[in-house]
């Protein structure tokens, strides 16, 4: 998930190459695995009804791409996203196997 992330900043955040940091923060507790990504790329709310909708539509016909967020959001038992102070912020939980 993270990589999936760090790649849609990179890619299309920052629309290529950027030395703009990203902060992970990673905890665990009682089982689960909580995630924080933040980036400073423009704000992007990758789990908006309407982003997950145009994903899902365009999914046929695609090459490459998408289905990072679409990943990340199934494979989390709760996620959250804020725009925080010129940041994107993602939170993401995992239930531990």
């Amino acid at each position: 998930m993270i990589e999936e992330l760090f790649l849609n900043t990179v890619k299309h955040g920052h629309r290529g190459g950027s030395d703009a940091p990203v902060w992970i923060t990673l905890t665990s507790d009682g089982g689960r695995v909580s995630l924080a990504y933040e980036d400073s790329a423009p704000p992007f709310n990758p789990f908006a009804r309407a982003t997950r909708e145009m994903l899902e539509a365009l999914a046929e016909t695609r090459r490459e791409g998408g289905l990072g967020v679409i990943l990340a959001h199934g494979l989390s038992s709760s996620s959250d996203y804020a725009y925080v102070f010129g940041r994107n912020r993602i939170r993401l939980k995992v239930a531990a196997p």
